[in-house]
């Protein structure tokens, strides 16, 4: 599904020797993802660059064994993958106080989530705030669906309907 050329197109997938996958990434299903499917090279796609992980390498996020970086940003802050639990947090948090936000409960859910929200902005079949507002609850009942805890926890509904789906999708069309 991942290099299908409506998702991040082909050979965009790159899957990691399992030499080159941290110890400290323990959370089986991390691991066989990224070994298994890899992780797509993309430049953008809703605000998801990625780089590639093979080149420069995972590597701890300072002071937190748990938390690994490398993969790539998420509008402009780093995407961290928990070792442990396999959930995929956004680097940027309010304060210090508080944890990373909750993206998705594992890598491939992440990439859903943004594939999704890419749909949504790319979609050609707006007419105005009504159908914005309409598209905004089918994305996140759809986001729902793929990962009730990621929907749950704000990070989508902040992150990506503010100003609104609406202003987004008319500012990225209107280029």
């Amino acid at each position: 599904m991942l290099e299908k050329n409506w998702a991040f197109g082909p050979g965009a997938c790159r899957p990691l020797p399992d030499g080159l996958v941290p110890a400290g990434i323990g959370n089986d299903g991390a691991r066989a993802f990224l070994t298994g499917m890899g992780w797509p090279l993309t430049e953008g796609a809703s605000g998801l660059r990625t780089v590639g992980p093979a080149v420069e390498g995972l590597r701890p996020v300072g002071g937190r064994p748990d938390l690994w970086e490398g993969l790539g940003s998420f509008h402009g802050s780093p995407i961290l993958l928990d070792g442990r639990t396999g959930e995929v947090r956004h680097g940027h948090r309010p304060s210090e106080d508080e944890e990373f936000p909750l993206m998705a409960g594992s890598l491939d859910r992440l990439l859903r989530i943004v594939l999704l929200h890419h749909a949504a902005l790319t979609a050609p079949v707006l007419l105005g705030h009504h159908d914005g507002d309409d598209l905004e609850r089918a994305v996140a009942g759809w986001v729902a669906t793929v990962d009730p805890a990621a929907a749950g926890g704000g990070f989508w509904e902040q992150r990506c309907f503010v100003p609104s789906l609406y202003d987004l999708w008319t500012d990225r069309n209107s280029k």
